[in-house]
């Protein structure tokens, strides 16, 4: 079984990855395939809000997005963690979940993401 643990925080060894690394562990002993990320570490772009998604389902940002993302929707476990920065999870996850967005949309032509699977 796989995996993907996110990790919200821009600091890679902080009190977030130190609970994530913990779930971790705990899922190593299960024999899980674990793919984790810090998003601090990630190249992920601002959205240029030029809607090329929309047309083809393909953003033109290249980025770590595509590969988070090919991760995720092959994972049986996705767990995302983030600090409370002000009540609210840090700019660089928000930055993370808008580019994701797209993958559960329709393109113009009617079809889905090409990252999505088929049923």
């Amino acid at each position: 079984m796989k995996a993907v643990c996110v990790i919200g925080s821009p600091r890679e060894n902080g009190s977030t990855a130190y609970l994530v690394d913990t779930f971790i562990k705990g899922l190593s002993r299960k024999d899980f395939e674990v793919v984790r990320y810090c998003i601090g570490d990630m190249d992920i772009q601002y959205c240029k809000g030029c809607k090329a998604c929309y047309i083809d389902g393909k953003c033109i940002q290249n980025d770590d997005v595509e590969e988070m993302v090919i991760n995720i929707l092959t994972a049986d476990i996705v767990l995302i963690a983030t600090p409370s920065y002000w009540g609210d999870v840090t700019g660089q996850l928000k930055t993370f979940l808008i580019g994701i967005l797209l993958m559960g949309t329709q393109t113009q032509t009617g079809s889905f993401h090409p990252l999505v699977p088929k049923e």
